[in-house]
């Protein structure tokens, strides 16, 4: 059960996710809009889509966080990185 938790939260989800909102969605933005409102725009949508009022401001952040390192690198990987560890160290505790 572990493992598969392991494969969707720590995998697949940052993955999709980074290719969505720090690959095609903060290059669109960033191409009409500039780099700034391209790390705020993606951290807003970012944390709505997670549909979880509690956790909006952690998830916004974090979004920011992500873009920034998305506009320094030119990579999604960087990102893709910081969210497979954090959602790894979610899945951990939760897991204790």
């Amino acid at each position: 059960e572990f493992m598969f938790l392991f494969i969707g939260i720590v995998m697949l989800a940052p993955l999709i996710e980074e290719v969505f909102f720090r690959g095609t969605l903060f290059t669109v933005m960033d191409e009409k809009l500039g780099k700034y409102p391209a790390i705020l725009g993606t951290a807003v949508i970012f944390s709505l889509m997670h549909f979880d009022p509690i956790q909006a401001l952690p998830l916004f952040l974090m979004g920011l966080i992500m873009g920034w390192l998305r506009s320094r690198s030119g990579s999604i990987v960087p990102s893709l990185v910081l969210h497979s560890l954090n959602n790894l160290m979610a899945l951990v505790l939760i897991s204790i």
